[in-house]
C-alpha cells in the first residue's frame, strides 16, 4: 500500500510537522510506503534540512511542490502531476488548502482522506476556513479526527458518521527538539523553585490571560512557584502590561529543553483538539493542570495523570496548581502515570495501527463498490 500525505509546511518544529514526523514513520514500520508531499509557500519558506533528514532517516520519501497564489487552482494541477507519477492507493491530506487542491486534482483510483487537526474560530476568516474544511470533509472517503469531541462536531455539521474515524496522533519523544540548554538557569529560576508553565500561542483561545490572572493571585501564597509563559502571539504586549509575576519566555523551538525545566504544565485553553504540548508534558513525566475542553479529557485522566478544570474557572486552576506545587510526591505520582499513559495509549505503534486499519477499511469499501 502506498499513501501520500499532502501538507503545508512551516519548517521543522511546528505542530503539523511534528505530527507528520510522529505519524509517517509508524506507517513505514507497518510496511506501508509513506510519501510526504510538502507544499511550500513564500511566507513560510522551504522545508528545513533537519525536517527532511528526519523523514529520510525514518524511510519516508519527501516530495516538495510550491504553492503559487492564495487559491489552490495551480496547486491542484501540480498535485495532479505528482499523483499521476506516484499512483498512490490513498491520498491523506492535512489542511483545508490541501483538501481543496486534492479534491480538484486528478486522483485516479486513490481513496481520498483528510485529518481535521483542530479549529480556532477566532475571526470571520478562520470561521470561513472552518466552513471550507467541513465542506471538504463531506466529500472524503474517510475523515480522521484526534478525539471524540471532533467526531461529534463533524457529525452535528452533516459529515456522515460512517466515514469518521478517531485516531489520536502518536507521540515519539525522539522528535521533540532540544539542544541541551539549561533554561532554568537562563530564566534565573532557583533550584528549589517549582516552575509552573503554560506552553502555546498567546492568543485568546489558549487562555493565557487566565494563566496570568492565576499567577497574580498565587504570587503571595506560593512563594516557591515561578510562572512562565512559553510562546508568542498578539496578546503578549497586553499581558506583559498587566505587571503580573510571569516570565514571558517567548517562542522556544527546543521544546525538550523547556520540558526539562518545568515541574507543572498548565493548559487554560477554551478550545482544543488534543494539544501536543499536553502529550509532550506527559511523556516527560510532568503532571498537567488543564481545562476540560475538546480532546483534553482523552489525554488527561483527571486525578490520575493530571487535574482537569472547567474552562474559564480561575479558582479551580489556582487550587489545582497549589495542590501540586505543595505536594512533590503527588507531582511525581501523577507525572509517572502520565508518562505511562502517553507511552501506551498515544504510542506510535498504537496510533499507526489504528490509522492503518482506517486505510485498509476504506480500500476494502472501494473494492467492494467496484
Amino acid at each position: 500500500m502506498k499513501v501520500i500525505h499532502p501538507f503545508r509546511t512551516g519548517g521543522a518544529g511546528y505542530g503539523l510537522e511534528r505530527n507528520i514526523l510522529c505519524t509517517l514513520p509508524g506507517l513505514v514500520d507497518r510496511g506501508i510506503e509513506a510519501v510526504a508531499l510538502a507544499v511550500t509557500e513564500p511566507r513560510s519558506g522551504p522545508v528545513s534540512p533537519e525536517f527532511a533528514a528526519q523523514l529520510d532517516a525514518a524511510g519516508v520519501r519527501l516530495v516538495t511542490i510550491a504553492a503559487e497564489g492564495r487559491l489552490p487552482c495551480r496547486l491542484a494541477r501540480r498535485m495532479s502531476e505528482v499523483f499521476g507519477d506516484e499512483a498512490p492507493d490513498v491520498i491523506h491530506s492535512h489542511d483545508y488548502k490541501c483538501d481543496l487542491a486534492m479534491l480538484w486534482a486528478k486522483t485516479g483510483d486513490a481513496a481520498r482522506m483528510t485529518t481535521v487537526h483542530g479549529w480556532c474560530s477566532r475571526t470571520a476568516k478562520e470561521r470561513f476556513y472552518e466552513w471550507l474544511n467541513v465542506r471538504c470533509c463531506k466529500r472524503m472517503d474517510r475523515v480522521i479526527v484526534f478525539c471524540e469531541d471532533y467526531r461529534r462536531r463533524l457529525t452535528k455539521r452533516g459529515v456522515p458518521g460512517r466515514i469518521i474515524r478517531v485516531v489520536p496522533v502518536g507521540l515519539d519523544a525522539r522528535v521533540v527538539p532540544g539542544d541541551g540548554a539549561d533554561l532554568r538557569e537562563a530564566w534565573g529560576v532557583p533550584d528549589d523553585a517549582v516552575v509552573v508553565a503554560q506552553i502555546g500561542r498567546l492568543s485568546r483561545e489558549k487562555g493565557p490571560d487566565l494563566f496570568v490572572r492565576v499567577a497574580a493571585e498565587l504570587s503571595e501564597t506560593l512563594p516557591q512557584a515561578r510562572f512562565v509563559l512559553v510562546g508568542d502571539g498578539l496578546m503578549r504586549d497586553k499581558l506583559e502590561a498587566q505587571g503580573a509575576p510571569v516570565l514571558f519566555a517567548g517562542y522556544v523551538r527546543h521544546m525538550a529543553d523547556v520540558l526539562r525545566a518545568v515541574d507543572i504544565a498548565v493548559n487554560c485553553s477554551l478550545t482544543e483538539a488534543i494539544p501536543r504540548t499536553v502529550l509532550e508534558a506527559g511523556s516527560a513525566g510532568i503532571p498537567v493542570v488543564a481545562t476540560r475542553v475538546g480532546g483534553i479529557p482523552d489525554a488527561v485522566e483527571d486525578g490520575v495523570t493530571g487535574i482537569l478544570c472547567d474552562p474559564g474557572d480561575a479558582a479551580a486552576v489556582a487550587a489545582a496548581i497549589t495542590k501540586l506545587a505543595e505536594d512533590p510526591a503527588l507531582r511525581a505520582a501523577l507525572g509517572a502515570a502520565a508518562k505511562e499513559r502517553v507511552g501506551t495509549v498515544f504510542s506510535i505503534a498504537a496510533c499507526s495501527e489504528r490509522l492503518a486499519e482506517a486505510y485498509e477499511s476504506v480500500l476494502k469499501e472501494r473494492k467492494d463498490r467496484a
